[in-house]
C-alpha cells in the first residue's frame, strides 16, 4: 500500500485550540466524503494533531516540504508554523476590537453576574413580581421565576437599562469603521503523508 500527501490550511486564527477544533472538523468532512477505511488517503483518517512549535519557516512552501519529509503514514499529523502576512489592526481599530470582545464578555455574563449579586443581599427570600413567589436567594440559579417561568423576574429596572446600554454600546463600536492592513505574522499548515 502507498501513501498520498495532504494539507489543510485552517484560518489565520494562531490560538492552538482552536485549531484544533476546526482541524477536527475538517477531519470529520474528509471522513464524511471520503470514508473512515485506514487506507482513504486523507487526513481524516490520521491519529490526532503534533504541533511543532520549535521552528517557523520562512514560507508556506518549505513549512510543506518539511512536513512531506517528516511525517509517516501511521503517525498523527503535523502543524508547523510558517511566516505569513496576515490581517491586522491599525492601533485605533485594535483599540474597538478589543472593547467590543470586553463588551461582549460582560454581555455573556450579565446574568450570572446579577444572580450572584441576589444572593449576597442580607435577606433570605426574593419575591417575584409577577406570581408574588418567595424564592430562597440560595436555590437562584437564574434570573427567570422557576415557578411561572417570568423572564428576568428578578432584574431590577436599572440592570435592564444596564443591559440595553451594554447592547447599544456594542452596536455603535460594530458601526465604526475599522482599518485593516496586512502585517507579518504567522499561520500554520496540517499536513500528512496519508495511507492509501
Amino acid at each position: 500500500m502507498g501513501s498520498q500527501f495532504n494539507t489543510y490550511e485552517p484560518g489565520e486564527d494562531t490560538d492552538i485550540e482552536q485549531i484544533k477544533i476546526e482541524f477536527a472538523a475538517h477531519q470529520e468532512d474528509c471522513c464524511y466524503e471520503g470514508g473512515r477505511d485506514a487506507y482513504a488517503g486523507h487526513l481524516g483518517i490520521k491519529n490526532g494533531l503534533r504541533v511543532r512549535k520549535d521552528k517557523i519557516f520562512e514560507d508556506l512552501d518549505a513549512a510543506v516540504d518539511w512536513i512531506d519529509l517528516h511525517n509517516c503514514k501511521w503517525d498523527a499529523a503535523d502543524c508547523v508554523p510558517y511566516k505569513s502576512k496576515v490581517t491586522g489592526y491599525d492601533a485605533a481599530s485594535r483599540k474597538i476590537v478589543n472593547q467590543i470582545a470586553r463588551l461582549k464578555k460582560e454581555l455573556d455574563e450579565f446574568d450570572a453576574t446579577i444572580v450572584k449579586e441576589l444572593k449576597k443581599a442580607k435577606s433570605k427570600t426574593i419575591g417575584c413580581k409577577r406570581c408574588g413567589s418567595s424564592i430562597n436567594r440560595k436555590y437562584l440559579d437564574a434570573l427567570h421565576c422557576p415557578i411561572c417561568n417570568k423572564m428576568d423576574a428578578f432584574c431590577t429596572s436599572t440592570n435592564k437599562k444596564r443591559f440595553e446600554r451594554l447592547k447599544a454600546k456594542i452596536q455603535t463600536l460594530k458601526d465604526k469603521p475599522l482599518v485593516e492592513k496586512k502585517v507579518n505574522g504567522v499561520r500554520y499548515v496540517i499536513g500528512g503523508n496519508c495511507s492509501c
